[in-house]
């Protein structure tokens, strides 16, 4: 009984002690183990990420291991050597965006090395920037990237366009990497340029970094057009330098067009073109919101006329003018202005306003003919030592003013005896060129001549004279001659 005991007691030993064994060295064909690293991407180069967590999970698994300064990970665990189990890898850090989990199947007895887990910082900036983990660390702030978005076009206030937009910087270290937490920084926006008159303006005016390094902002349009300029600064404490960034440019555009704000206008409002084709004549026109500001650049024009043929239609420039050309040529101007004649026409001119209202306005213009002189009396009859008037009409054939730039010429020719000084002068006609004149009258068809005895005493005898009156411009050129006597018997 006794010797039973002790075979008995051995056995229950020997399986003890031989349990604690296995448990703790598990065979080689029982084991599955699963390897990585995750890291993240830096001037082309995989740089290790310290402290992820890294998840292991499946029906009936649920591991968690951090990775090491050089990024790694780990797992090993037992597995019967008939199954075949599905397990997932997830990857997270904070200050990180997340990546898409690794599934995978494994068997016992093997050794699953995993491709690197790339993650990528989040850059998702909130207005104002702060938040966020931690990143690898960096350096001080060395320089502030404007990072977007790359075109900031928007509108004035109450036209239906775009009336803000989120600038996003990011403050960098000497080496180029966003700065971490640890070194976050307070970030001051500066707003400049005409807009900022009218109510432009950036919220909010101060931000701290996030995570990232980035910081966000809005710029608001106002009721200007123009360019505004920001500007991302920051004080830097440890030296007082200021650390700034290159302007970053903003176009405010300006609103639909409006009637009190389009303008027609032309370069003349006379030009030669009854009798000729093809000649050419601009039309002006001046297009503004109605907060007074051009209309934003492309805004379409259309044209037509009622003399001749004109370019459809023309696009502003950027401030907010559309030029199109007048062609001479049929049909013929067919108006004609109350008390005035033939040659006139009417330019129309027309756009598209808030609601599509149409805006439109229209300019009258004279097509000018042929150059006439007309001049009454038609001789000289000057008593000694007086004067005598004569009216003048310089005109086209349809009575109406000459084009701008016309110059009328008057000379006098006369024959003293010899050892005589006998003399003759003539004046009243325009010396300088004449006016753009729309309608004929005094001053612009009507002249006054005067034929003077210049004689001291006057003139004893009757002198022949002879007037020339010369016009000469884009009417064609035309010469009037008047003859007579100055002095008496």
């Amino acid at each position: 009984m006794k010797k039973y005991f002790t075979y008995l007691i051995v056995i229950l030993l020997t399986v003890l002690f031989g349990c604690k064994e296995e448990s703790v060295q598990p065979p080689e064909n029982l084991l599955v183990k699963i390897l990585g690293k995750v890291a993240e991407k830096k001037q082309n180069m995989d740089i290790p990420i310290q402290a992820a967590q890294v998840r292991l999970s499946s029906s009936s698994i649920n591991m968690i291991d951090s990775t090491d300064a050089e990024g790694d990970f780990y797992f090993e665990f037992t597995l019967d050597t008939t199954r075949e189990l599905n397990v997932t890898l997830t990857v997270r850090k904070e200050g990180y965006k997340d990546v898409s989990p690794l599934s995978f199947s494994v068997r016992a007895g093997n050794t699953y090395p995993v491709p690197t887990f790339i993650l990528e910082l989040d850059t998702t900036t909130t207005i104002g920037g702060g938040g966020g983990g931690t990143p690898p660390g960096s350096g001080m702030p060395q320089t502030i990237a404007f990072i977007g978005p790359q075109t900031i076009d928007l509108k004035v206030y109450g036209v239906g366009g775009t009336e803000t937009a989120i600038i996003v910087y990011e403050v960098r270290d000497s080496l180029g990497f966003p700065i971490s937490l640890a070194q976050r920084d307070t970030v001051d926006f500066a707003l400049e340029g005409p807009p900022v008159l009218g109510g432009a303006y950036v919220s909010p005016a101060w931000a701290i970094t996030n995570a990232s390094g980035r910081v966000a902002t809005t710029v608001n349009s106002g009721t200007i057009a123009g360019v505004l300029q920001i500007v991302a600064s920051l004080h830097r404490e440890s030296d007082g330098k200021t650390v700034t960034s290159t302007p970053t440019r903003v176009v405010v555009n300006a609103g639909l067009p409006d009637k009190n704000y389009f303008s027609i206008g032309a370069q003349q409002y006379n030009f030669a073109g009854y009798n000729w084709v093809g000649r050419t004549n601009n039309i002006l026109v001046q297009v503004g919101d109605k907060y007074s500001n051009p209309v934003h650049q492309g805004t379409a024009v259309y044209f037509n006329t009622t003399g001749g043929i004109i370019t459809a239609a023309r696009y502003t420039d950027i401030k907010g003018q559309a030029t199109a050309t007048l062609y001479s040529g049929n049909p013929l101007p067919d108006y004609n202005a109350p008390g005035y004649g033939p040659g006139y026409a009417w330019v129309y001119a027309q756009t598209i306003g808030e609601n599509g209202v149409v805006i439109k306005d229209s300019i009258m213009i004279l097509f000018s003919g042929y150059s006439t002189i007309s001049v009454f009396p038609t001789s000289i009859n000057v008593a000694r030592g007086g004067s005598q008037s004569f009216a003048v009409n310089i005109s086209d054939q349809n009575g109406n003013p000459l084009a701008p730039g016309t110059r009328i010429a008057t000379t006098i020719e006369f024959s003293p005896p010899e050892g005589t000084n006998w003399a003759a002068k003539v004046g009243g006609l325009p010396d300088e060129p004449l006016a753009d004149y729309l309608f004929r009258g005094p001053g612009k068809t009507d002249f006054v001549m005067t034929v003077m005895d210049a004689t001291p005493g006057g003139t004893p005898d009757r002198m022949p004279v002879m007037v020339k009156i010369s016009v000469t411009g884009s009417n064609g050129n035309v010469t009037a001659f008047l003859y007579g006597t100055v002095g008496n018997p």
